[in-house]
């Protein structure tokens, strides 16, 4: 625990095969402010029921929707409904600054409702009341800098 923030990493994988084609990934949950977020990182898979509970409730999940190195859309919506988040922000996708290919985040929003491109997302206690899935789509870094690479 770090002022009032607990942590924990998961051991998951980067890849379907147990970490032999990518290595090793970490989700990250954290408490704060009376908050479940999780962080999956460049998750490869479909988490195992052990991986769920170790996890536990979760609040806002950022979760990768692009595939080839991580898990596209389609699985992006097979782990939402594994761990049930209120909030769901759609991460890990071709934008127009990366480099390299990935999947659009539009194959994942296709044929569901979602909010945005926001700049900026704040959540509160009383924002996870309301009954439903929310998904966020946030804006990503457009003003060009040298090196970036993400998306």
């Amino acid at each position: 625990m770090v002022r009032g923030m607990e942590f924990r990493g998961i051991e998951t994988y980067h890849d379907e095969e147990g970490g032999r084609l990518r290595g090793a990934n970490t989700v990250f949950c954290f408490h704060l402010d009376g908050l479940a977020v999780c962080h999956l990182g460049d998750l490869g898979h479909i988490l195992r029921d052990r991986e769920v509970r170790s996890i536990g409730p979760v609040d806002l999940l950022f979760l990768p929707v692009g595939g080839l190195y991580t898990i596209d859309g389609r699985k992006a919506w097979q782990v939402i409904d594994q761990l049930h988040p209120n909030i769901a922000v759609p991460m890990h996708y071709q934008t127009d600054l990366l480099r390299f290919r990935l999947g659009r985040v539009e194959e994942f929003l296709r044929g569901h409702e979602y909010e945005g491109p926001l700049d900026s997302l704040e959540v509160s206690r009383e924002d996870l009341k309301i009954e439903g899935l929310r998904v966020v789509l946030l804006n990503y870094v457009k003003a060009s800098r040298k090196g970036y690479r993400g998306g």
